[in-house]
């Protein structure tokens, strides 16, 4: 009798320490999935946080103050791993692991509405709304993101826009003949010159004068160039 009551202490023991290793499981994976969500305040869209089992081994059988950061050069998008790492209350041991994590986007999205040609200044008749998982890196969300902007790529109908497609608007292009205003403590200096690059409206862009000297100046409105003393 008393084998099977030590049999049946040891069962209850064991019983104890799975059902603690679940506890910490659980709190430890609501704390991640806070954690990643956090990563994403600001942006539209249904965030889904799926937390997966640690890489190596179980999760620690104590984690009072878990400590989360991304790998350096991680974002958080699709399919990637959060670091975990864990102080143990009782031995001041140190446990860490690397969990994976997937995160799924569910939002409006752009496409364009037409075959675009490149270098066409987008408007509003160019594109149109699609709602889905955002399963590409920097898919447009919004058409804030879109108005005003150039394509720097050929697209064709239905295909997804992206940022990187895209560039702002220059106001000074290469070869211009641009106004150049050299602006100081109390005077302003005007003069002509030749845009030596292209530049989107506060861009640095190469100027030279109808007397040669090369100046550097910032890209304004109308093919103005405003310039600093000394530059």
């Amino acid at each position: 009798m008393a084998k099977w009551m030590g049999m049946a202490g040891l069962l209850g023991l064991v019983l104890v320490a799975r059902q603690g290793w679940a506890d910490t499981g659980e709190t430890l994976v609501a704390a991640i999935r806070h954690f990643v969500e956090s990563q994403w305040v600001g942006d539209q869209g249904e965030l889904s946080v799926a937390v997966e089992h640690p890489a190596y081994g179980q999760w620690p059988e104590h984690c009072l103050s878990p400590q989360l950061s991304l790998p350096p050069g991680v974002r958080p998008e699709g399919r990637f791993m959060v670091a975990l790492r864990c102080a143990n209350e009782t031995d001041g041991s140190m446990w860490s692991r690397m969990i994976p994590v997937r995160v799924t986007l569910t939002a409006d999205y752009y496409v364009a509405r037409h075959p675009l040609m490149r270098d066409t200044p987008l408007n509003e008749s160019d594109f149109e709304i699609r709602h889905g998982v955002l399963d590409h890196s920097g898919m447009v969300t919004r058409q804030t993101n879109l108005t005003g902007k150039v394509l720097r790529q050929g697209l064709n109908t239905g295909q997804v826009l992206r940022a990187d497609m895209m560039r702002e608007a220059y106001v000074v292009q290469q070869g211009q003949t641009v106004q150049v205003q050299v602006v100081g403590d109390g005077f302003k200096i005007s003069t002509d010159g030749q845009a030596l690059n292209n530049a989107a409206l506060g861009q640095n862009v190469q100027v030279r004068t109808v007397t040669g000297k090369m100046l550097s100046g910032t890209a304004r409105e109308n093919g103005m160039v405003r310039v600093n003393p000394g530059n």
